[in-house]
Protein backbone atom coordinates (compact mmCIF):
# COMPACT_ATOMS: atom_id res chain seq x y z
CA UNK A 1 0.00 0.00 0.00
CA UNK A 2 2.38 2.31 0.99
CA UNK A 3 4.47 1.14 -2.54
CA UNK A 4 1.75 2.33 -3.79
CA UNK A 5 1.27 5.37 -2.51
CA UNK A 6 4.76 6.74 -3.03
CA UNK A 7 4.56 5.80 -6.72
CA UNK A 8 1.24 7.94 -7.77
CA UNK A 9 3.17 10.74 -5.50
CA UNK A 10 6.39 10.22 -7.96
CA UNK A 11 4.14 10.05 -11.06
CA UNK A 12 2.12 13.00 -9.82
CA UNK A 13 4.60 15.39 -9.00
CA UNK A 14 7.29 14.16 -11.80
CA UNK A 15 6.58 16.52 -14.44
CA UNK A 16 6.88 19.64 -12.16
CA UNK A 17 10.46 18.45 -10.70
CA UNK A 18 11.67 17.58 -14.07
CA UNK A 19 10.74 21.51 -15.78
CA UNK A 20 12.11 22.57 -12.20
CA UNK A 21 15.27 20.70 -13.23
CA UNK A 22 15.51 22.40 -16.70
CA UNK A 23 14.74 25.22 -15.42
CA UNK A 24 17.76 25.39 -12.71
CA UNK A 25 19.94 23.81 -15.24
CA UNK A 26 20.05 27.24 -17.74
CA UNK A 27 18.24 29.29 -16.20
CA UNK A 28 17.20 33.12 -17.55
CA UNK A 29 14.89 35.51 -16.34
CA UNK A 30 12.26 36.99 -18.37
CA UNK A 31 12.04 40.92 -17.17
CA UNK A 32 8.97 41.53 -19.21
CA UNK A 33 6.86 38.87 -17.81
CA UNK A 34 3.34 40.12 -16.68
CA UNK A 35 2.49 38.25 -13.16
CA UNK A 36 -1.23 38.35 -11.95
CA UNK A 37 -3.32 37.03 -8.90
CA UNK A 38 -0.17 36.30 -7.07
CA UNK A 39 -0.71 35.21 -3.54
CA UNK A 40 1.20 33.54 -0.96
CA UNK A 41 -0.18 31.77 2.38
CA UNK A 42 1.30 30.80 5.43
CA UNK A 43 0.01 27.58 6.69
CA UNK A 44 1.64 26.39 10.15
CA UNK A 45 3.72 29.28 10.27
CA UNK A 46 6.59 27.72 7.92
CA UNK A 47 4.82 25.94 5.03
CA UNK A 48 3.70 28.88 2.06
CA UNK A 49 1.78 28.06 -0.43
CA UNK A 50 2.18 30.70 -3.64
CA UNK A 51 -0.04 30.73 -6.50
CA UNK A 52 0.29 33.13 -9.90
CA UNK A 53 -0.60 33.31 -13.43
CA UNK A 54 2.20 34.30 -15.21
CA UNK A 55 2.25 35.71 -19.37
CA UNK A 56 5.40 36.38 -21.43
CA UNK A 57 6.74 36.71 -24.98
CA UNK A 58 9.32 34.78 -26.68
CA UNK A 59 10.34 35.15 -29.76
CA UNK A 60 6.61 36.02 -30.94
CA UNK A 61 5.00 33.67 -28.89
CA UNK A 62 3.21 34.01 -26.09
CA UNK A 63 3.37 32.07 -23.22
CA UNK A 64 0.89 31.61 -19.90
CA UNK A 65 0.85 29.47 -17.06
CA UNK A 66 -0.78 29.08 -14.07
CA UNK A 67 1.86 28.65 -10.84
CA UNK A 68 1.29 26.91 -8.04
CA UNK A 69 4.31 25.71 -5.59
CA UNK A 70 4.95 25.44 -2.08
CA UNK A 71 8.19 26.08 -0.14
CA UNK A 72 9.38 26.24 3.68
CA UNK A 73 10.14 29.82 4.99
CA UNK A 74 9.92 32.05 8.35
CA UNK A 75 9.81 35.24 5.99
CA UNK A 76 7.06 37.73 7.27
CA UNK A 77 5.62 40.14 5.12
CA UNK A 78 5.49 40.82 0.87
CA UNK A 79 7.57 38.54 -1.61
CA UNK A 80 9.92 40.03 -4.97
CA UNK A 81 9.98 37.96 -7.38
CA UNK A 82 11.54 37.27 -11.03
CA UNK A 83 10.10 35.14 -13.82
CA UNK A 84 12.56 32.42 -14.21
CA UNK A 85 12.58 30.26 -17.53
CA UNK A 86 14.85 27.77 -19.59
CA UNK A 87 16.92 29.44 -22.22
CA UNK A 88 16.41 26.40 -24.18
Amino acid sequence: MLLAMAGSIGVWQAPGVVNDWRVASDPVTVPDAKITDGECHARRVMFVDCSAHVAYEIEGKSVEHDIDLMFVNFHTGDYEVDVVRSAS
